[in-house]
C-alpha cells in the first residue's frame, strides 16, 4: 500500500504550527516579565526599569530610587513608556500565538479525519463485498419465490388427486353393484317381465 503524502504532510505541518505556538508563548510570557532598560541617563545607559506586568497591571512607581537624581521625572516616565510598550508586544506574540495554535489543532483535526478515512484499495474491497451482497439477497429471493411456487403448485396437484380418488371411490360400487344384477339376470334366466303378464299370458293359451 502506498503511502499517503498528503496526510504525512499534515502531520508536519500540526507538529510544526504547534511547536510554533509554544515558542510564541514563551516569548510572550518573557516579554511580559523582561525588565526593560533605557539609555542616556544620569544614571548611566542601560538602566532597568520595573517589570511590564508589573508597570502597566500593578500600576507602579519607575522613580528611581536612592538619592533623587535631576532627571528622575524624565527617567520614570521613559520607563513608564518602555513597560507599556513591551506589554503591548508581549500581547500581540500572545495572540498570534494562540493563532497557531487554533491552525494547529485544525491541521491535526484534518490528519486525523483523513487518517481515519479508508484506503482506495479498502474502499473498492468494500464496495465490492456490497454489490456481493445485494446479488446474494436478489438470487436468495428469487430462490425463495421458485419454492413458494414449486410448493403451491405440489399442494394443488395433491388436492386434485384427492378429489380425483374421493369421486373415483363413491362411483365404483355403484358400477360393480349394476354389473352384479345383470350377470345374476342372465344366469337365472328369469325375465324382468311382471307376474301379472305372466298370468294373463297363461291364460290365454288353452284358448288356442
Amino acid at each position: 500500500m502506498k503511502r499517503d503524502r498528503v496526510l504525512q504532510r499534515l502531520r508536519r505541518a500540526a507538529i510544526s504550527l504547534a511547536l510554533l505556538a509554544a515558542v510564541l508563548a514563551l516569548v510572550a510570557l518573557w516579554l511580559v516579565q523582561d525588565n526593560p532598560t533605557i539609555n542616556h541617563t544620569s544614571r548611566g545607559d542601560d538602566y532597568p526599569c520595573l517589570a511590564p506586568y508589573d508597570t502597566v497591571l500593578n500600576d507602579a512607581n519607575n522613580y528611581p530610587g536612592g538619592e533623587p537624581p535631576p532627571d528622575g521625572g524624565h527617567i520614570e516616565r521613559r520607563c513608564r513608556e518602555a513597560g507599556q510598550e513591551r506589554f503591548r508586544t508581549a500581547i500581540e506574540v500572545a495572540v498570534a500565538a494562540g493563532a497557531v495554535a487554533v491552525s494547529a489543532g485544525v491541521v491535526a483535526l484534518l490528519a486525523y479525519r483523513r487518517d481515519r478515512r479508508p484506503a482506495p484499495e479498502l474502499a473498492i474491497a468494500d464496495a465490492r463485498r456490497a454489490q456481493m451482497r445485494v446479488v446474494r439477497r436478489g438470487n436468495y429471493g428469487r430462490v425463495a419465490r421458485w419454492r413458494r411456487a414449486s410448493m403451491s403448485a405440489a399442494k394443488s396437484s395433491s388436492r386434485r388427486s384427492r378429489m380425483l380418488g374421493r369421486r373415483f371411490n363413491t362411483s365404483a360400487p355403484t358400477i360393480q353393484d349394476t354389473a352384479r344384477s345383470d350377470s345374476t339376470v342372465g344366469l337365472s334366466g328369469s325375465s324382468t317381465t311382471p307376474s301379472d303378464q305372466h298370468e294373463s299370458v297363461g291364460r290365454l293359451r288353452p284358448s288356442q
